[in-house]
């Protein structure tokens, strides 16, 4: 309903629903419809409020939901009616109903009869009699029932109308949606989606209004909804000033950003939006444009490429987000690790595909981190900097390049030397195990449920390397665990490297979390950096006495380790 900029609550469905478009467009022709309820009360009531003729006011406020939308991802639909390009259409279904004894006339009005249609209240799954007994509404005097709903309405001269049967007036917002649906998909649509507020009423009459004009045929086949969002675990309302609109929003988050956050929970359940969801994602976008970014691929081969067999799986198994992400930091870990030129550009080409599909690395890897501002420095002044550093550094000038260095790295830049040259990014104060934290905290984050973390834990076990027979021996056990746990160390420059095994799936499962985050670390950071991150895992609470009292002993010889390769003067 286009009479204002659109919030944040109502960009979580056009998000949601442009990745299902994406995702059935790999199997199906699809016809995607978007409608525009450009007649409606609020549309009259802003008119009213800034003086400014309705057709104005939705004009702009169209203009303004497409770019934002295109901003955060969403791909324009196949078809977008808009409400007064239908009035006609409107008319006739109404009259249908009329001529079907499913609504009535009454003072000008034209309303459906709830009672008349037996179904009514199965998709919301209320009873007609308990919400009739239930009432406190105030029955207005041409109504037979407080739940019979307006299919027409009349329009005094200074509010939008048009002639019908019944007089000049405008239509209810339920019909408008049903009669769209009719013309550009037929009587019966596949799938129906919206927010979970609509539900009741307003998919519940248009599924009413719609099954009783075409004779009982089913209206959608599948009914989607997203759950509520709410801001700081308040619900976002007015009252409370707390409505955050995408238009203002985007003036300093960029769109991917934002796209991100709005999918980091499964589109059924609840999304409580705050600052923290936004840095989170940014955070996450980071590691993947940092994966991606300096690897030079073909655009042949980035057109070739395919997003990951198990990425696909999780979006057609009801759009699991979180999996699919999960699946989609599992490529990027690999291309970190890889070192094979070849390799590496394989898989940033399915990184680049996993992007297309979900709706991510849309843009230039340095442009993105250049894009930020990077904490108040202008690009091009970080760009002179650097420029200075390399002219310092060639004339051997090592003192003023490291001088360089400690003035970005106090802006929080980070610059990275490397065969392709200098690059630079945000960095964080943290160091490398609590980044590494972080990350995982933030990947397990996605997951609502325990059950699913859990899983998510045994994939990762079942893809730790095999240890030989020849390392599983007495001096590589790991005392205090009731399952066999091997651990190997392997000193490399000033870090320390762990191979671990178990002979059980969960145990595994919790080495390779710990790998994940000490393995290829300096020791002092290792002991300067508390385990905090199992509890926030939301895996601690879960985990039997004998899976507890290994993990604290695997982290216990890990931190021995540590402690034991400190150089002298550090110990």
């Amino acid at each position: 309903t286009v009479y204002n900029y659109a919030h944040i609550g109502n960009a979580r469905p056009a998000v949601v629903f442009d990745l299902l478009a994406r995702i059935l467009r790999r199997r199906y022709t699809l016809k995607f419809a978007r409608n525009l309820t450009d007649v409606d009360d609020k549309i009259n009531q802003a008119a009213i409020e800034t003086g400014k003729p309705i057709a104005d006011i939705t004009a702009r406020f169209i203009d303004a939901y497409r770019a934002d939308m295109t901003a955060l991802g969403v791909a324009p639909p196949s078809v977008e009616p808009r409400a007064t390009g239908h009035i006609a259409e409107m008319i006739a279904m109404i009259e249908t109903l009329i001529d079907k004894g499913f609504a009535y006339e009454a003072e000008a009005h034209v309303l459906f009869d709830v009672s008349a249609h037996a179904g009514y209240g199965a998709l919301s799954k209320r009873n007609l009699r308990e919400m009739i007994a239930g009432s406190r509404v105030e029955v207005a005097p041409y109504k037979k029932s407080a739940q019979d709903f307006v299919l027409w309405k009349p329009s005094p001269p200074a509010l939008p109308g048009w002639d019908s049967p019944w007089g000049r007036g405008r239509p209810g917002w339920h019909i408008e949606c049903s009669a769209m649906a009719e013309k550009h998909l037929g009587e019966t649509i596949d799938i129906h989606a919206g927010g979970q507020d609509l539900v009741f009423p307003h998919h519940e009459n248009e599924m009413a209004q719609s099954m009783c004009a075409h004779d009982g045929a089913e209206f959608a086949r599948y009914w989607l909804h997203n759950g509520f969002l709410s801001i700081n675990r308040e619900k976002m309302s007015k009252s409370l000033g707390n409505v955050l609109l995408v238009h203002e929003l985007l003036k300093t988050v960029p769109g991917e950003v934002i796209r991100l956050a709005l999918l980091s929970a499964h589109y059924r359940q609840p999304l409580d939006w705050s600052d923290r969801t936004l840095d989170t994602a940014r955070r996450m976008l980071d590691r993947l444009y940092g994966a991606v970014r300096g690897v030079d691929v073909p655009a042949e081969a980035i057109a070739a490429a395919q997003p990951p067999a198990a990425l696909v799986a999780a979006l057609e198994d009801d759009l699991n987000t979180p999996q699919a992400m999960a699946e989609f930091f599992a490529v990027a870990r690999a291309l970190n690790k890889a070192v094979d030129g070849a390799e590496r550009q394989r898989l940033a080409a399915i990184m680049q595909a996993s992007g297309r599909l979900m709706g991510f690395l849309g843009e230039d890897p340095d442009a993105w981190f250049a894009g930020a501002g990077a904490n108040g420095y202008p690009a091009g002044a970080i760009e002179t900097l650097l420029e200075q550093r390399r002219a310092a550094r060639a004339a051997r000038d090592f003192a003023r390049a490291d001088a360089i260095r400690e003035q970005l790295a106090v802006a929080g830049i980070a610059i990275e030397d490397g065969p392709q040259g200098t690059s630079w990014r945000r960095s964080t104060s943290m160091n490398e195990v609590a980044q590494a934290q972080q990350e995982l905290i933030e990947e397990f984050a996605f997951f609502d449920d325990w059950m699913d973390r859990y899983q998510y834990l045994i994939d990762m076990g079942r893809a730790l390397p095999e240890l030989p027979p020849a390392d599983r021996v007495a001096v590589n056990a790991i005392q205090g665990c009731q399952s066999q746990v091997w651990f190997v160390v392997e000193p490399d420059g000033d870090r320390l490297r762990f191979r671990a095994i178990s002979d059980a799936a969960i145990v595994s499962g919790l080495i390779a979390l710990l790998l994940r985050i000490y393995s290829g670390r300096r020791p002092a950071d290792i002991l300067a950096t508390p385990p905090d991150f199992i509890a926030a895992l939301g895996l601690e609470s879960h985990l039997s006495p004998t899976r507890s009292n290994g993990l604290a002993s695997m982290l216990k010889a890990i931190h021995g380790f540590a402690a034991a390769a400190l150089p002298k003067g550090e110990k």
